[in-house]
């Protein structure tokens, strides 16, 4: 009962209460972060002003203290470990959910990176896990059809298995070494040039202590935070994201802004260790409907949908509620018109007409979040439909190309 009135006290810090507090959200443990950064993502759900304050949690939390660092780290590497450091600095560089970054020079002269978990979250992330299903089965069997609409049972089983993940930073190199095997592959027939990795130092790093290359550079998030973020820019991660999304099906599972770094004229995916993967029945299907968007052909874009439903539905009505939903939104601004709320509002629509989709559709739609909350955040007044239509007409292409080899 405790853990549940925690996780009520936490909706109602997401939801209601004025201003939005994000220290007091990190008191009430990592599965309260975890839901406050999923609906960060929410523009749909929340005002910009909640969600801005909210994306706070994806690299800003507090950090264990200087002495509290210190200890962990020891207590988590093997015997002789500093010994491999000239210089390890006790001010976290970044500090997220799961844990912070320092800066640190190996005693070769490289400068690293040292992430550390900050604490054993497992126990008690399971536990609340245990609670938040309790609350949301309470709520479905008030409410059936919000399961096929907002899938909340779906969306905390993705929040338990990403954070679980992260949780262990041997994921984190695994999936690193995934998708540049990915990106190998991809390159035969897309420009990935642009995409770069940091180098781990597999022999210093374990479950708990991981170290990297040192990438001197701004992550988005810090660049949006600074007024900085150029909208060419993002429109090159969208473009890297989709690839290995359209292209390879196996893709970065968590690119937000505090996850992706501009430096040298490249783009570095960070903290790998949620792997997202996609069947090509439900990517493809989601591109024709992106592509139709675009075009704004709702015929094309209801057929696209009936064909990731499995159930056949008469669409003439469904194609008429696009129709009003989509109004407009060829000449309006991100500001004006969410992408985000505008797919939500879709996906409620089409769940009320009678279809229902498949669970692999929300890894994808999700990266479409962190996209279109990156232009709502750095360039409101963009049209972000309007200029992802070429990205769209390529990825089309690579999944084709890709799909016959």
């Amino acid at each position: 009962m405790f853990q549940e009135i925690k996780l009520i006290k936490t909706l109602y810090d997401i939801f209601l209460r004025k201003p939005v507090d994000v220290d007091r959200i990190q008191t009430h443990g990592l599965l309260s972060m975890k839901i406050a950064q999923t609906f960060a993502l929410r523009p749909d759900v929340l005002s910009l002003e909640r969600c801005k304050k909210l994306s706070e949690l994806f690299s800003n939390t507090k950090p264990v203290d200087k002495d509290s660092f210190m200890a962990l780290l020891k207590h988590n590497v093997r015997p002789g470990w500093h010994d491999s450091f000239e210089y390890i600095s006790d001010v976290p560089m970044a500090s997220a959910s799961i844990g912070q970054v320092h800066e640190a020079r190996l005693k070769t002269g490289e400068k690293v990176v040292i992430k550390l978990v900050r604490e054993d979250w497992d126990k008690t992330f399971r536990r609340d896990i245990l609670a938040a299903e309790r609350i949301l089965k309470s709520i479905l069997f008030i409410k059936p059809r919000l399961q096929q609409v907002a899938d909340p049972l779906g969306a905390l089983k993705v929040i338990e298995l990403n954070t679980l993940s992260e949780l262990n930073l041997n994921n984190e190199i695994d999936g690193q070494d995934s998708l540049i095997a990915q990106a190998n592959t991809l390159k035969k027939y897309v420009n990935l040039d642009h995409v770069a990795f940091p180098h781990i130092y597999r022999d210093l790093s374990n479950t708990r202590v991981m170290v990297s290359e040192k990438i001197e550079g701004m992550t988005v998030e810090q660049l949006i935070r600074a007024g900085k973020l150029e909208y060419e820019d993002m429109l090159k991660v969208f473009q890297a994201v989709g690839s290995f999304i359209f292209g390879a099906g196996v893709f970065h599972g968590d690119p937000h802004s505090g996850n992706i770094m501009l430096s040298k004229n490249k783009i570095w995916f960070l903290d790998t260790g949620v792997i997202g993967t996609v069947d090509k029945v439900v990517s493809n299907g989601l591109l024709k409907f992106f592509d139709s968007i675009s075009q704004y052909d709702y015929d094309k874009a209801v057929n696209s949908l009936a064909g990731m439903s499995s159930i056949k539905i008469d669409t003439i009505e469904l194609r008429n509620k696009l129709e009003q939903i989509y109004f407009g939104f060829e000449t309006a601004t991100a500001k004006e018109a969410s992408f985000t709320k505008k797919m939500m509002e879709t996906i409620k629509e089409s769940v009320n007409a009678g279809m229902s989709f498949p669970k692999g559709m929300y890894p994808i739609i999700k990266s479409m979040m962190y996209l279109d909350g990156m232009v709502l955040r750095s360039h409101p007044r963009a049209n972000l439909m309007e200029d992802i239509r070429p990205f769209i007409k390529d990825f089309i292409k690579l999944e084709a190309e890709s799909t016959l080899a």
